[in-house]
C-alpha cells in the first residue's frame, strides 16, 4: 500500500483491487490507506456501492465526482457534454462510456495537478453497472497522473471480469487458527478456553466474525455447525444485536437499511410517514449499528444491511417502500420504491417505471434502464404492454453489452407478442445480437417471412436487408439468396438505398459494390454499423479496396460524430487492414494501434485480437520483428481471439512474413498454408510469400495462384504476377519485370513496384549490368525508405553497395522522413496538430485526455526537433490529411 501511494505521488498512478470475503478486512485496509494518504497530502474522493438494491444508473459516479466538478470547465467539448448528460445538466445525447471515462479522467488529472488524489470505490460488486463500467476504464489510464484508485470487492464470479482493469489485484486471506486465537485472547481475555476455541472454529479466521462472535457469546451460544455459511452466521450475529433494540428502533433501522441510498432528510421524513421520529434511531446509533455521515445514515457493515433487509417480511418492506416513495422527489427512485411495494400488476406504477427507464436510457444508464423496463413488464396488465416493455428491455440490455440477458428477454417477449411493430423491434435486436455475439437468432427464412407480413414497404425492405446480411455472413445457399430477392421484388417503391444494399449483400460477387452509400448514410439508424461492416468486408473480399475504405471511413466518421465508440473502433480496425493491403502501411499501423487501444479500453477482445493481428502484419511488412512479435503476444492475451478464424489467419500471415524476412522459407510456407485456409485473405497472403514458395519449390501453389488472380482486374496482383513470372522464367525475366512495373496503377501499388524493382536490380546485377541495376535499386530504396520499411531498405542498400554505390549506407533518417521516428499514437496526434487542432480538439478526436495529448506532443516535438506547431508544416510524412486518425 505504501508503494502504491508513493508511485502515485510520483505521477505513476495505477489501480489496486482488494478482494475478500465479507469481514475479511477490506475496509480496514482502505482506512489505513486513507490515513497514510491524508498524512502525505492526498485529497480523498470516495464512493460506495449499496447492497439494498434498486441502484440508480451512475449513482456511484455522481458520488465520486461531486468534489471534482469544479474542474469541469477544463474538459474538451465532447467530454464535457458527456459529463453534463450523465449529471442531467445538459441537453446533449449521452456519449459512449469511453468518452465519459475520459471526462472523469480529465477531472482526476486536473485535480491531481494541484494535489495528489486517492480515489476509493468501496463494494465494487454492488456499484451500479453504469458507474462500474466507467470505473473499469480508469486504472490503466492513470500512468502519468498523481492519482491512485483503490477498490474493494467480494469474490463474486462477475467481478473476475473487472480484475483485468486493475494493474494489481490482492486477495485478502483469513487469519490462521493461532492468529485468530491471539485476537480473541487480546479482545476478550475473560472468556473460557472452550468459549474461545468455539469462536475461533466458527469464525474460520474472519476478523469481523471474531469481533461479532465475541460480542454475542454471552447473549447466546455460538455453535460451530457448518450447516450455515459464515456470511449467514455473521448476519445472525448482527440480528442478535438488532433484536436488543426497542420495537420502534427496529422499525427505524429497517427503514434506514432499505432506504440506504436516501439522504438523512429523506429517511427522517419517511420515518414520520410511518409514525416514527428521528429519535427512534438513537438506540441504534448508541449501539454503533448506524451513524450519520455526510448527510446519510451509514451502517457499521454491509452485512448488517443485508441481514436487516432479509429479516423483514413483505408487509414491513412494503410499508417502508411506500413511505420512501411518498417523500422522495427523484422520479426514478420514487418509481422504484413504488414498484417494490406492489403485489401483482399495476399499470400506473408500470408507466412510472417506463418513464424512469426512458430517462435513464437517454442518460446512458442502459443496464439500469433494462431492469426498469423488465420490472415494468412484470407490472403490466396486458400482454402487448408486457411485450413492448420487454422489447425495450432487450434492446437496452444489448446496448449495455449483456448478451445472455438480452437473449432471455427476447425469448420471453417473443412468446407473448402479437403486434407487428413489436415483432420487428424484437427481430432487429435479435438480428443485431446475432451479428455481434454468440447468438444464432432468427433464420434467414424467418426474417423473409416477417418481411412479407409487414404492411409498409420500407419496413419490409429493412427486414430483408437483415436477411441479406445473414446471407453474406453465413454464406447461405443459392436458393435462400433467391428467396430474399423474390421477397424484395414483390414490393414496389421504397428506399432505393435499402434496395441497393440488399442487392449487394445477397450476392456481392455478382452484384458488386453499391454507389448508394451517400443516400444510405442519410437514412442511417442503429443497424447501420453492422450493414456498413458487411458492405466493407464484401468490397474487400472483391479486392475493391477503394470502396472498402470508403465504407470503413464512412463508419469511422458516422460513429465518431454520434458518440458510438464501440462501432467506431470496429470501423477503424477494418480500415487498418484495407490500408495495409493498399500499401499505406504507416496509416494502417496507426489505425491498428488506435483500434487495439480502444478495443482494450472497451473490453472488446475479438476486436482487440483483430487489431493486434493487423498490427503484427503491418510491423512485419516493415521488417520490425520485435514490434511484430509484441503485437502477436497482445493477440494471444485476448480471451477467445486466437480461436477466431480471421484472427488466426492474419496471425499466421504475419508470422509467415517474419519467417521469410529471417530467411526461414520453409517455416514461412507452413504459416502461409495456415493463413490461406481462410479464403478471404488467401490471394493477398500468397502474393506476399511468392519468393518463399519459389525457394521451397512449391510451383504448384504458385501456378494455382497465377490462374486465380489472372481473372481479376486488381493492379497490385498484376504487379506481383509479373514479378512471379520473372522469378520463375529466367529466359524472359526482363520482359516480365518490365511488365510488372508497367502494371502499376497509382500510389497504392508503390510497395509492390519497389519489390519488383529490387528483384529486377538483383537480376541485372547478377547479369553484370550494374548501371541498369543501380537505377532499379535506387528507385526501390527511395520507396522503401519513404514508407519506413527498414528491412527492405537494408536489402536494397546492400545490393547498391554490391553494385558499386559507395554512399548507399544511409537510412530512413537520411531521407528526411523524420515522422518515421514517432510512435503511431504520436504520429496521429502530431498530424492533427499540424492541421491546426488544439489539444482539447485532438483529445476529442483520438479519445485521450487533453493532458495526455500534451504529453504526446511534448515527446514528438523533441523527436522532430521543433518547438512549436507552426514548424510541423515543413516535416515530411505529416501531410496525410489526417488519414491515420
Amino acid at each position: 500500500m505504501q508503494q502504491h501511494l508513493s508511485a502515485a505521488a510520483a505521477s505513476q498512478g495505477s489501480g489496486l483491487l482488494l478482494v475478500g470475503e465479507p469481514g475479511i478486512g477490506k475496509s480496514a485496509v482502505v482506512e489505513a490507506a486513507s490515513s497514510i494518504a491524508q498524512d502525505r497530502g492526498f485529497t480523498l474522493v470516495i464512493c460506495a456501492g449499496v447492497g439494498s438494491g434498486g441502484s440508480i444508473g451512475f449513482a456511484a459516479l455522481h458520488e465520486l465526482l461531486a468534489p471534482l466538478l469544479t474542474y469541469a470547465d477544463a474538459l474538451p467539448q465532447r467530454q464535457r457534454a458527456a459529463l453534463d448528460a450523465v449529471l442531467g445538466t445538459g441537453d446533449e445525447q449521452p456519449a459512449d462510456r469511453l468518452v465519459l471515462a475520459l471526462a472523469v479522467l480529465g477531472l482526476v488529472q486536473e485535480a491531481a495537478h494541484h494535489k495528489p488524489l486517492l480515489l476509493i470505490v468501496e463494494d465494487l460488486h454492488w456499484v451500479d453497472r453504469s458507474s462500474a463500467d466507467v470505473f473499469a476504464l480508469l486504472p490503466r489510464r492513470l500512468g502519468n497522473t498523481r492519482a491512485a484508485l483503490i477498490a474493494t470487492s467480494r469474490p463474486y464470479a462477475e467481478i473476475s471480469d473487472r480484475e483485468r482493469s486493475f494493474q494489481t489485484t490482492q486477495t485478502l486471506a483469513a487469519l490462521t487458527a493461532d492468529e485468530a486465537a491471539s485476537v480473541v485472547a487480546m479482545r476478550a481475555p475473560q472468556l473460557k478456553k472452550n468459549e474461545s476455541d468455539l469462536i475461533v472454529r466458527a469464525s474460520h479466521g474472519n476478523p469481523l466474525a471474531l469481533t461479532e462472535f465475541i460480542g454475542t457469546v454471552r447473549r447466546e451460544p455460538v455453535h460451530g455447525s457448518t450447516s450455515l455459511s459464515l456470511t449467514s452466521r455473521l448476519e445472525q450475529a448482527f440480528l442478535s444485536e438488532v433484536s436488543q433494540l426497542p420495537h420502534g428502533s427496529r422499525r427505524a433501522v429497517t427503514l434506514a437499511a432499505i432506504g440506504e441510498q436516501s439522504s438523512q432528510g429523506e429517511i427522517i421524513a419517511a420515518l414520520r410517514v410511518i409514525g416514527l421520529q428521528a429519535g427512534d434511531l438513537a438506540a441504534a446509533e448508541q449501539s454503533r449499528l448506524v451513524r450519520a455521515v455526510n448527510g446519510r445514515f451509514v451502517f457499521r457493515h454491509p452485512l448488517l444491511v443485508s441481514a436487516i433487509v432479509g429479516a423483514a417480511d413483505f408487509a414491513a418492506r412494503a410499508e417502508v417502500h411506500k413511505a420512501l416513495a411518498e417523500v422522495i422527489h427523484d422520479p426514478a427512485r420514487r418509481a422504484t420504491h413504488r414498484a417494490e411495494a406492489v403485489i401483482g400488476q399495476d399499470d400506473e406504477v408500470a408507466a412510472e417505471l417506463d418513464a424512469a427507464a426512458e430517462r435513464g436510457f437517454r442518460r446512458g444508464a442502459k443496464a439500469e434502464a433494462a431492469s426498469r423496463w423488465q420490472r415494468a413488464a412484470e407490472l403490466s396488465t396486458d400482454a402487448e404492454g408486457r411485450s413492448r416493455r420487454l422489447a425495450l428491455a432487450a434492446e437496452s440490455s444489448r446496448q449495455a453489452g449483456d448478451a445472455t440477458r438480452t437473449a432471455q428477454l427476447l425469448s420471453e417477449a417473443d412468446a407473448i407478442t402479437s403486434s407487428s411493430a413489436t415483432q420487428r423491434q424484437l427481430a432487429r435486436t435479435d438480428w443485431m445480437l446475432s451479428m455481434t455475439a454468440a447468438h444464432s437468432g432468427r433464420t434467414t427464412a424467418q426474417l423473409v417471412a416477417l418481411a412479407r407480413s409487414a404492411e409498409e414497404t420500407d419496413a419490409a425492405l429493412e427486414v430483408l436487408v437483415w436477411a441479406a446480411a445473414k446471407c453474406w455472413v453465413q454464406q447461405e445457399p443459392e436458393e435462400v439468396r433467391l428467396e430474399v430477392m423474390r421477397a424484395a421484388h414483390e414490393r414496389r417503391g421504397g428506399s432505393a438505398s435499402l434496395r441497393a444494399v440488399l442487392t449487394v449483400l445477397v450476392d456481392p460477387i455478382r452484384n458488386g459494390p453499391t454507389d448508394a452509400l451517400p443516400q444510405f448514410l442519410e437514412e442511417v439508424d442503429d443497424t447501420s454499423a453492422v450493414l456498413l461492416n458487411c458492405l466493407a468486408f464484401s468490397a474487400e473480399g472483391l479486392e475493391d479496396l477503394e470502396t472498402a475504405e470508403r465504407y470503413w471511413t464512412a463508419g469511422v466518421q458516422l460513429f465518431h460524430s454520434t458518440g458510438r465508440v464501440s462501432d467506431e473502433v470496429i470501423s477503424i480496425c477494418g480500415r487498418s487492414t484495407v490500408r495495409l493491403s493498399a500499401g499505406r502501411v504507416l496509416a494502417g499501423i496507426a489505425d491498428a494501434e488506435l483500434a487495439l487501444r480502444l478495443a482494450r479500453d472497451l473490453n472488446l477482445p475479438i476486436v482487440a485480437g483483430m487489431a493486434g493481428a493487423a498490427l503484427a502484419r503491418g510491423r512485419a511488412m516493415l521488417g520490425e520483428r520485435e514490434a511484430a512479435e509484441a503485437a502477436l503476444a497482445a493477440v494471444a492475451d485476448e480471451p477467445g481471439a486466437s480461436t477466431f478464424a480471421r484472427i488466426e489467419a492474419v496471425v499466421a500471415w504475419a508470422r509467415a512474413i517474419l519467417a521469410a524476412d529471417a530467411g526461414d522459407h520453409a517455416a514461412a510456407v507452413q504459416e502461409l498454408f495456415v493463413a490461406t485456409a481462410y479464403p478471404p485473405i488467401s490471394a493477398r497472403a500468397t502474393g506476399d510469400l511468392i519468393e518463399s514458395l519459389i525457394r521451397v519449390g512449391r510451383l504448384d501453389v504458385i501456378d494455382a495462384w497465377l490462374a486465380a488472380v489472372g481473372t481479376t482486374d486488381v493492379s497490385g496482383f498484376r504487379v506481383i504476377a509479373g514479378r512471379t513470372r520473372a522469378l520463375t522464367d529466367e529466359a524472359r525475366a526482363e520482359e516480365h519485370f518490365v511488365s510488372s512495373v508497367a502494371a502499376a496503377d497509382g500510389d497504392g501499388d508503390a510497395i509492390e513496384v519497389a519489390r519488383t524493382r529490387l528483384a529486377f536490380g538483383e537480376f541485372l546485377r547478377r547479369k553484370r549490368r550494374v548501371i541498369d541495376a543501380r537505377e532499379q535499386l535506387a528507385a526501390a530504396l527511395s520507396i522503401f525508405e519513404s514508407q519506413g520499411m527498414p528491412g527492405l531498405s537494408r536489402r536494397a542498400r546492400a545490393e547498391l553497395r554490391a553494385a558499386g554505390v559507395r554512399d548507399a549506407a544511409g537510412g530512413i533518417e537520411a531521407t528526411g522522413l523524420a515522422a518515421a521516428a514517432l510512435t503511431p499514437q504520436e504520429l496521429i496526434v502530431v498530424r492533427f496538430a499540424a492541421s491546426g487542432l488544439s489539444n482539447k480538439e485532438i483529445a476529442d478526436e483520438v479519445y485521450l485526455s487533453h493532458r495526455t495529448v500534451g504529453a504526446h506532443l511534448h515527446r514528438a516535438f523533441a523527436k522532430l526537433g521543433v518547438s512549436r506547431r507552426a514548424q510541423l508544416s515543413g516535416i515530411d510524412g505529416l501531410q496525410s490529411g489526417g488519414e491515420a486518425a
